[in-house]
């Protein structure tokens, strides 16, 4: 297979994967609602998204998870520090997914589990955003 070849498995896989873990985000979502969108916001999660695009390893997201969980627990936030790892613990799962997709493609498995975070988050964004203007949620915390 050609490099071009290569590349459009990879994006294909991608894409499929995307679509099959909307319902993840969703599910994750749920289970934090208490924490998100009320203190886990918009700009946190955007934050996050920089963070995760800029990573040029896996191993650099893992890191900023577990900083910001423990950032959370010297503030006693709790629930917060909970979402934190719940991610690192989720997002480091998908490895297994990353070597799945990486091989028919022969791409690096460390840069597809990288792009399946970026994918996983950009859900979570999208349906933070949804559920932060639902009537249900109400406006925003007020600071």
């Amino acid at each position: 297979m050609s490099a071009s070849d290569n590349f459009r498995v990879l994006r294909v896989a991608l894409a499929r994967w995307s679509d099959e873990h909307l319902g993840q985000a969703r599910k994750f979502l749920a289970a934090h609602s208490e924490v998100i969108p009320r203190e886990l916001g918009n700009a946190q999660l955007h934050g996050l998204a920089n963070v995760a695009r800029s990573a040029t390893e896996y191993r650099q997201i893992e890191e900023f998870l577990a900083h910001q969980a423990r950032k959370a627990e010297r503030a006693n936030k709790q629930k917060m520090q909970e979402c934190w790892l719940a991610l690192k613990v989720m997002w480091s799962a998908l490895r297994d997914d990353a070597a799945d997709i990486a091989r028919p493609a022969k791409a690096p498995v460390d840069a597809v589990h990288c792009q399946l975070v970026r994918l996983f988050l950009q859900h979570l964004i999208a349906e933070s955003v949804v559920l932060a203007a639902s009537p249900q949620t109400g406006p925003r915390r007020s600071r």
